[in-house]
């Protein structure tokens, strides 16, 4: 039992000797400038801890201005959001009305093309119909001519021929 007291003291003489070895013997005429030396240190060293304060306070201020410059973007990019899904839905309406309108416009075309090629065909008809009306009539006209001419008694001139053309014209 003895033996581990003792094992006990001996680690704290090592510590204190551990100890003893990190303070530095400074000699004593030389404390003077040590002195100085710790103060000029100390001055240095709270001259960097105010430049790092203001650093961070400058970094605060730096995230509170960053925060509502973030905070802006997100509410613009939110209204862009929101517009662009509404133009989406914008031109998909359209794009359902487009084709809605082109399959009007087929199928006003194919009936337009039905009533022109019927209209056509009628034009056709009745222009074949005039040409054999008009072959018809001048036929007519002519045999009616020669007929009056015919029944005409005398020397026909030139003058009785008009006057029986403006008859049979009227």
């Amino acid at each position: 039992m003895l033996s581990i007291f003792k094992k006990r003291e001996i680690k704290k003489d090592e510590q204190k000797e551990e100890q003893l070895e990190n303070i530095k013997m400074i000699a004593v005429p030389d404390i003077r400038e040590y002195m100085i030396q710790g103060y000029k240190e100390i001055e240095q060293i709270k001259t960097e801890k105010q430049s790092i304060e203001q650093s961070r306070d400058n970094y605060k201020a730096d995230s509170k201005k960053f925060e509502k410059l973030y905070d802006a973007t997100l509410v613009t990019l939110n209204e862009f959001k929101r517009r662009d899904i509404k133009n989406e839905e914008e031109i998909k309406r359209l794009k359902e009305r487009y084709e809605n309108e082109q399959i009007m416009r087929e199928t006003d075309n194919k009936e337009n093309k039905k009533e022109i090629n019927k209209l056509q065909e009628d034009i056709i008809i009745l222009n074949n119909k005039l040409t054999k009306a008009e072959k018809e009539s001048i036929r007519l006209f002519k045999t009616t001519l020669i007929k009056k001419v015919k029944e005409t008694k005398g020397n026909l001139s030139k003058e009785k021929i008009i006057e029986i053309i403006n008859k049979e014209a009227e």
